[in-house]
């Protein structure tokens, strides 16, 4: 696809080329004829991505006329952009912290429910969801400075 010409999310292209492949050679008029209904005719699952389209000001008519069926294929079938360290490094920082989350917040669960206070950083933990986000909290920040930025 050129660079001049705008290009849809994955959704929304997936969404074209469903349309197409519906609609047959004649799917460009058939889709500006859904654009001009809000798409009541068109199958609900893509609905949204093609009224996204058409609402769009890079996109609508005009630019249906010129793109290529092949163009939004390319969209659908192109492989998810590459991870850098960083952005992987960084994932691993965000699972691990939602994690320590989870079980933080599974653990203040089971401990109001048994009426007990089994670790020393909920000791001070109470019945309110505010008490049990800050204990939460807390327990990230200790976490934190025991895993490793890189």
């Amino acid at each position: 696809m050129s660079t001049t010409t705008p290009q849809p999310t994955k959704g929304q292209a997936a969404a074209v080329v469903w349309f197409a492949r519906a609609h047959g050679r004649r799917w460009r008029m058939e889709l500006n004829i859904a654009w001009s209904e809000a798409c009541a005719s068109v199958r609900a699952t893509y609905r949204a991505e093609l009224q996204q389209l058409r609402n769009d000001t890079r996109f609508g008519p005009l630019w249906l006329r010129r793109v290529k069926l092949a163009d939004m294929e390319a969209i659908v079938d192109a492989p998810p952009a590459a991870e850098t360290p960083a952005a992987a490094a960084q994932a691993e920082r965000e699972g691990v912290r939602r994690s320590y989350e989870e079980s933080a917040r599974r653990l203040a669960r089971q401990d109001r429910a048994r009426g007990t206070h089994a670790g020393t950083w909920r000791e001070s933990l109470t019945e309110t969801d505010a008490e049990a986000d800050a204990a939460v909290a807390q327990l990230l920040a200790d976490a934190a400075g025991r895993v490793s930025p890189h």
